[in-house]
């Protein structure tokens, strides 16, 4: 709250452990099977109602953003195009979104989220973008997750092409985009880095560039 109104965005990314389980890193990365996923996409299950509960609990957080009126880059169940958490590379991971954003919108009246929608970059480990994009009615950006400094032109490209109208973002990434890559990849609204990977990938001179460079704001740009 106190970020938002000195002039900050606020952008929460979703980690949800498998419901019903505590709250690990090891939950998030659980592996769960397409037959055992398909319990908790569907109304009635045991599997369902413990999803809807977790739900339920994080609706309470977002109530208070919303009440306060703090608007939020709400970024859940990112690099479902890969396989390494719990609802990542599942044929109906669409269920699983539309879910959660029937229950926020319809049920918590939370109108203060901008849903954001986050693969992993397509590359030798993962799949294409759009298999698990959920439809423009449900999405408000569309961001990718870029490691390894692998910022190729044709991630921006398909990206850009499924968004049409909708802005664009690179949801996480470790190595800060160049200026190089910023002149070519231009449309980008914002980018956020992985924790510590600021100053462990980066040095401080590429921070300072990607800060300095003419196509980055700062709130003070912006006030």
């Amino acid at each position: 709250i106190r970020w938002s109104r000195s002039g900050g965005i606020v952008t929460m990314t979703f980690h949800e452990a498998l419901p019903g389980r505590p709250l690990t890193w090891a939950n998030v990365q659980a592996k769960v099977s397409q037959t055992e996923f398909n319990k908790y996409v569907t109304p009635g299950t045991a599997q369902y109602n413990l999803l809807i509960a977790d739900l339920d609990k994080v609706a309470v957080s977002l109530k208070q953003l919303r009440d306060a009126g703090v608007p939020v880059l709400w970024r859940p169940y990112h690099e479902m195009n890969g396989d390494w958490f719990w609802w990542g590379n599942k044929n109906n991971f669409n269920q699983l979104w539309n879910i959660m954003y029937d229950r926020f919108i319809n049920t918590h009246q939370l109108n203060n989220l901008l849903w954001v929608w986050s693969p992993n970059a397509p590359n030798s480990y993962t799949f294409p973008y759009t298999p698990k994009y959920p439809g423009d009615d449900k999405v408000d950006i569309l961001a990718v997750d870029i490691y390894n400094n692998d910022f190729k032109q044709s991630h921006y490209e398909g990206l850009l092409g499924l968004a049409g109208d909708k802005p664009i973002a690179i949801g996480e990434h470790g190595e800060m985009p160049s200026s190089e890559v910023l002149q070519t990849q231009p449309k980008w609204v914002y980018s956020m880095t992985w924790g510590k990977m600021l100053t462990e990938n980066n040095t401080t001179d590429q921070i300072q560039e990607y800060m300095d460079d003419s196509r980055s704001l700062n709130r003070d740009d912006v006030k």
